[in-house]
């Protein structure tokens, strides 16, 4: 009975705090949150609670199309 290995737990980038405009240094400190998670593990989560819900919708309904794609396409 070996040890199980769990798989790492992918970093979570809060960008609802802070003043998110370029050239500022929360900016700056998300820049490179972003550069650490996506060449320590290649993606990440973020969290962003000002999204507006018609901008959600267009994600997910061009996701459902590429994810509609044959797989030579994709």
């Amino acid at each position: 009975m070996g040890s199980e290995s769990q798989a790492p737990k992918l970093p979570v980038l809060d960008f609802t705090k802070g003043n998110l405009k370029p050239g500022t240094e929360s900016w700056l400190s998300a820049c490179k949150n972003v550069r650490k998670a996506l060449e320590e593990y290649g993606c990440f989560i973020v969290e962003y609670d000002k999204f507006p819900s018609d901008h959600r919708s267009a994600v997910f309904s061009a996701m459902e199309e590429l994810f509609d794609l044959a797989t030579e396409t994709k």
